[in-house]
């Protein structure tokens, strides 16, 4: 039940929004314009606030989606005193965010206290960087660098030098605990330590990554003290998609070798009287652990051989184990630990909690329905351990028993890609996100999709072939067919061009092929050396340029202007097999239709958007994927065409030139 208090502040915030977005005279004065997704998105977010409901809406591109939940959150806050927390997907986006809020609190005219918590590595250590320092020849060959920190700040951007990665990693914080560092002499001086007291205590504003809004949600959740404010009553989660992924991350163990077999051996050193049976069976734990070892690196072997044949990229390789194996580990490393826990109760030590993490790890390996297990390293494998049901975890920590969470807050989801499908029926639009999220739809608010304000039909338009062999037949003959019309497409700009590839192994072919053909522009591709941020840097310095990348190029990047007037999607971005897709599809029904077209279309459209970045850009986007050719009987040849925003298409390359050249 609401207070008489709080349902005459709920009416004054709608009252300030609406008058914001519909009455306000500064706008044109401002150089902001009306944009009816805008102000529509602000007034349900001041609905959800007032019916304590979730929020779920998709705002395309050039909405101002972050503009229209500051505003509201703002008032909120103001008038409530009641701390909110914005959570993104990367620190670009929450920078961007402090300056929009920056902007915001000016026309407003309320200033609350702004907290943007970037994670520790961002930080440096004073107490750390005192020690470096202290040896005489660090300070001889840093002498620059030295006197340059030493003058202050906190983070890399606050000093005007070039700072090695590999000399950053020497003194930024490693590891954060209160109880430790309060003791600390360089504590009132600490950054990340005052940030850490702040968040406990703001009635503000938090900025902060989805990872460690999880961290948050999660601690609370088993009764522990969060990283947060037990006041956070309303939460914005921006670029939502990501949201399973960043969840999924915070419930993923990993072990490696090295940590397996250094805990098993310093607990059996601990044991003071060796039961004989364990003595007898010490030898052949490591030899099984040796064997598991073997087993992995020669399935990872094998399916990297698989990938190559395919011309796939491999970042996740299955393993899979005989259960004796594991069985085996399990008992000895549990009749250790016991053996290991009598000696240290006997002496009045520490149990080591290492070992408990490792037995809890070997427990969930066991179990193949619940959890899925796989490895992302050739060499000196970690092996990584989530459970099966994210999904329900994510309801649990965002819709799940308030009591148990301690808090009593409510959510907006937002992004420009949360639909996997054009539909009236917005269960249906929403329906890949509600799988994932198990978003309580009876309880919540369903958005419209918010569309791009920008005239896509005047200043985009999209190419399709129906003339080249598909590359889910002949990956060999796609390519060879592809390099002609890549090249014809890219001379219709003359460069100017990113191409978005789903693998490295295309990537390199077609990089190879291209730079044979002696191309009057330079070609960038993205590789192990230079940044993101570098790459763009040269791309955007060098307009006739052509830029080749995969991975993050495919979201986050804003490259506005004519450099990037030509996006080329070499093929649809299918995920490719690996242990959780392969999961997933293992539980749907339909594993196309529900988790392999969703999961495409859903890149398929970040990708799309890098083209049309403000109201002025123009371009052409071009997908060299026969499967939307007209001749294609794909089930989902139609879903794809109604989810991109760039309605106008052409499979004639006269026509794409003609309308490039009138743009």
């Amino acid at each position: 039940m609401q207070s008489k208090l709080e349902a005459k502040c709920l009416r004054e915030i709608g009252e300030k929004v609406y008058s914001f977005f519909f009455e306000n005279p500064e706008m044109e004065n401002n150089n902001l314009e009306f944009r009816e997704g805008q102000s529509e998105m602000a007034c349900e977010i001041v609905d959800a606030i007032s019916q304590k409901k979730n929020l779920v809406v998709e705002a395309g591109v050039g909405i101002g989606k972050s503009f229209a939940y500051l505003v509201p959150l703002i008032y909120y806050n103001y008038y409530l005193q009641k701390p909110v927390v914005i959570a993104t997907s990367t620190i670009t986006l929450q920078e961007q965010l402090q300056g929009d809020i920056r902007y915001i609190m000016e026309k407003l005219q309320i200033f609350p206290e702004v907290l943007l918590a970037k994670g520790m590595t961002n930080f440096i250590c004073r107490y750390h960087f005192k020690r470096f320092f202290d040896d005489r020849t660090n300070l001889k060959q840093y002498e620059k660098i030295y006197e340059c920190i030493n003058q202050g700040g906190k983070e890399p951007s606050d000093w005007n030098i070039e700072l090695p990665l590999d000399l950053w990693q020497k003194f930024r914080i490693k590891n954060y605990n209160y109880r430790e560092c309060k003791y600390c002499e360089y504590r009132d001086v600490c950054h990340y330590h005052n940030l850490r007291l702040n968040l406990k205590k703001t009635k503000g504003i938090i900025i902060c990554n989805q990872d460690m809004l999880t961290t948050d949600l999660r601690l609370k959740r088993e009764m522990k003290d969060g990283l947060f404010t037990e006041e956070l009553s309303l939460i914005v989660v921006d670029e939502a998609h990501n949201l399973e992924d960043k969840v999924r991350s915070s419930y993923t163990d990993m072990l490696t070798r090295k940590q397996l077999v250094n805990t098993l051996k310093r607990c059996y050193l601990s044991i003071k009287k060796i039961p004989p049976n364990l003595a007898k069976n010490i030898d052949g734990v490591f030899s099984d652990i040796d064997k598991i070892f073997r087993i992995i690196d020669k399935q990872i072997k094998y399916q990297i051989q698989q990938a190559q044949k395919q011309h796939q990229d491999a970042d996740r390789f299955k393993i899979n184990i005989p259960i004796d194996l594991l069985q085996n580990v399990y008992k000895i490393a549990e009749a250790i630990m016991i053996a290991h826990a009598v000696s240290i109760r006997k002496t009045g030590g520490k149990i080591n909690s290492d070992m408990e993490i490792i037995l809890d790890f070997f427990k969930a390996w066991q179990d193949e329905k619940n959890y899925i297990v796989w490895s992302e390293e050739a060499k000196n494998p970690i092996i990584y351990l989530c459970p099966t049901n994210v999904n329900e975890k994510i309801n649990e920590l965002f819709f799940g028993d308030r009591v148990k969470l301690r808090k009593n807050f409510h959510t907006i989801f937002t992004s420009a890609t949360l639909t996997n499908l054009a539909s009236e029926d917005l269960t249906k639009a929403y329906s890949y996100f509600i799988q994932n999220t198990m978003f309580p739809i009876n309880d919540s608010i369903l958005s419209e999709v918010k569309y791009s304000p920008f005239a896509y039909d005047k200043h985009a338009k999209l190419f399709y072939t129906d003339d080249i062999t598909s590359p889910s037949k002949d990956r060999g003959k796609f390519i060879d067919e592809s390099i002609d019309l890549v090249k014809k497409i890219l001379d219709i700009s003359q460069g100017k061009a990113l191409i978005l590839f789903t693998s490295k192994a295309d990537m390199n072919a077609v990089y190879t092929r291209l730079k044979a053909l002696n191309l009057n522009y330079t070609l960038i591709k993205q590789n192990e050396i230079s940044s993101q941020q570098q790459l763009i840097h040269k791309f955007k310095q060098d307009v006739s340029s052509v830029l080749l990348g995969t991975g993050v190029f495919w979201e986050g990047i804003s490259i506005e202007g004519i450099a990037l007037s030509n996006l080329i999607i070499y093929k649809l971005p299918f995920p490719l097999p690996e242990p959780i897709i392969n999961e997933k599809c293992k539980r749907s029904k339909n594993p196309l239709e529900e988790v392999l077209v969703p999961e495409m279309i859903i890149k398929l459209k970040q990708g799309v958007g890098r083209l049309i970045r403000n109201k002025t850009d123009k371009g052409i986007v071009s997908i060299i994927d026969s499967r939307l050719g007209d001749k294609s009987k794909a089930s989902y040849k139609e879903k794809v065409w109604q989810a991109l925003p760039i309605k106008q298409r052409t499979n004639s390359l006269k026509e794409l030139q003609s309308f490039y050249d009138n743009l």
